[in-house]
């Protein structure tokens, strides 16, 4: 919460966009470091997801859903993206100025291939 009231409140809304980049990579990257502990690894990505606004970080989690592991660097983590983090790149990768259509479907297609869950049902 501190970080988003941080950046709604103190940044200048040009320094909003780098912020939210920096944010996801630090998260990401955490993730990455923390092998032993599959939870942090969870909770470092679900962080990660609530800052991944720009196209470089939204190919990657879509990458993600569509190889159905999540691979850093090259290494892959044995954390699974749940259904809910699915959602929320689903939701940025849509509100993205970045992707066509046809992009954005096929990855709710690949997304929804597999989840049975409220959410997944009012994204169709």
């Amino acid at each position: 919460m501190a970080l988003v009231s941080a950046q709604s409140v103190y940044l200048p809304p040009e320094n909003v966009q780098k912020f939210n980049k920096e944010v996801a990579d630090f998260f990401v990257q955490k993730a990455l470091k923390e092998k032993a502990e599959k939870k942090l690894q969870i909770f470092c990505l679900d962080k990660a997801f609530g800052f991944m606004f720009d196209e470089e970080n939204l190919k990657t989690a879509a990458n993600w859903i569509y190889n159905s592991k999540i691979e850093i660097n090259g290494e892959s983590i044995d954390a699974e993206m749940t259904e809910d983090q699915k959602y929320c790149v689903l939701k940025n990768y849509y509100s993205c100025t970045h992707f066509i259509n046809a992009e954005e479907k096929a990855l709710m297609e690949k997304a929804n291939t597999e989840d049975k869950s409220a959410t997944a049902q009012k994204c169709e």
